[in-house]
């Protein structure tokens, strides 16, 4: 029998990569007023979105010129142009930990190339069939385990660990592995403030998927590394370092966003607004309404960069070849132009043009069909196991906070 491989914890196994969110990326409780402030002196200006919400600069900058991008019409173009947009600036930061190959990184033709393999497993019809394998039994072991209690903290006993669990089903990863792999998945977002350790997560989960991908060729399941390793391109098998740096991503792609988005959406309905919360709970074909309007008011991540590979001109302001620019996603959602009282959460509010939370162009989120049926399943769920479910009283209420990802630290919930 094939020995199967073993994941290397750190060398200093006693290294807690689990810090404070706020460190890492910010503990702005709310961004949107400075950010409209900002935007009306200008939808693009040269300015750095990071200061603005009391996050340091980026040491990946290196000096460069850094443009602001505030509205919803410039950031979709942006995102879609890649004559004058490139992924490049990713490769001095994320490509460090998650790899060289990362579709995060790449720009045509190789991105669209690899694209579309991995895409052909994350198409709705696919993805809606992993709810039974998947996802409802996640959610029904999670709530079993404080159901008769008649209180939880919902974030840490739920939210959190729910899109985690997923993504190690799918990899039929070993219970025993878990925690490890955990580790050293959230360690490679947090280059910026730990470099060290972010590439020593890197180089044990690339050995660790190495020699699971040769090892699932030989032996191949249904799990999700098994599909993509015997997957072919022209007659040969997707290059090592392409799957390697997809499987370092899933993580954080697929998990670290769709549990923010979730507590959000948890907040959004029990806090902001307990009155459509009630209309939902009454009506449960308002939960799709409920995950794309969360998605609009607060999404996960407010801001990403894009390398200016050629002079271009947006609204008027010259930005020359080699800048950089920041394309805030969080206030395009809440551009007054498209959105009546776009601060407000509304579920029932129309949504004439999509929103950005998923990006929009050739990188637009690859995952975005699984969150949102991992977000609205939670919520179906949740409610048939806890009708009754409400922030506790006696608790401090939620606080969605963050500079450049967003969620809340905690939703004190009752249910008895």
């Amino acid at each position: 029998m094939t020995q199967m491989p073993r994941l290397q914890d750190f060398d200093d196994p006693n290294h807690n990569p689990d810090l404070p969110d706020e460190l890492a990326f910010g503990d702005a409780l709310d961004p949107y007023p400075t950010l409209h402030e900002v935007a009306r002196k200008g939808l693009v200006q040269e300015a750095d979105y990071r200061t603005l919400v009391g996050l340091s600069p980026d040491p990946t900058y290196m000096g460069r010129r850094v443009f602001v991008i505030f509205g919803y019409d410039d950031i979709r173009d942006s995102l879609s142009d890649t004559v004058h947009i490139s992924q490049e600036h990713h490769r001095d930061g994320l490509a460090q930990t998650f790899g060289s190959h990362s579709l995060t990184v790449l720009d045509a033709p190789h991105h669209a190339r690899y694209r579309r393999i991995f895409q052909k497993a994350f198409l709705p019809h696919v993805v809606g069939t992993w709810s039974k394998e998947y996802v409802e039994p996640v959610v029904d072991n999670l709530i079993d385990k404080f159901a008769d209690r008649g209180r939880c903290e919902l974030m840490s006993e739920f939210v959190r660990p729910y899109p985690f669990e997923i993504v190690f089903r799918q990899l039929r990863l070993p219970t025993e592995e878990r925690r490890v792999f955990y580790k050293l998945a959230t360690s490679l977002t947090l280059y910026a403030v730990d470099f060290d350790h972010a590439r020593e997560a890197h180089d044990k989960l690339g050995a660790y998927f190495h020699a699971l991908i040769n090892e699932r060729r030989k032996k191949p399941g249904t799990d999700l590394i098994s599909v993509l390793a015997t997957t072919e391109l022209d007659g040969e098998y997707l290059p090592d370092e392409v799957l390697l740096s997809f499987c370092r991503q899933l993580m954080n792609a697929a998990a670290d966003t769709t549990y923010r988005s979730t507590g959000t959406m948890m907040v959004a309905l029990m806090s902001e607004r307990p009155d459509q919360f009630e209309m939902l709970k009454k009506d449960r074909s308002l939960i799709p309404n409920a995950v794309e309007e969360t998605l609009r008011w607060d999404g996960p991540l407010t801001m990403t960069v894009r390398t200016v590979k050629r002079d271009m001109e947006i609204s008027g302001v010259k930005i020359p070849a080699g800048s950089l620019v920041q394309v805030v996603l969080g206030i395009a959602n809440r551009d007054s132009a498209i959105y009546a009282d776009p601060d407000r959460y509304d579920l029932l509010r129309p949504h004439p043009r999509p929103h950005m939370a998923f990006a929009a162009g050739p990188h637009v989120c690859l995952g975005q069909h699984l969150a949102r049926l991992e977000m609205s399943r939670a919520l179906n769920i949740l409610l048939d196991r806890l009708p009754t479910l409400r922030l506790d009283p006696d608790m401090p209420k939620p606080e969605i906070r963050g500079g450049m990802f967003r969620r809340p630290r905690h939703i004190h919930a009752r249910f008895e």
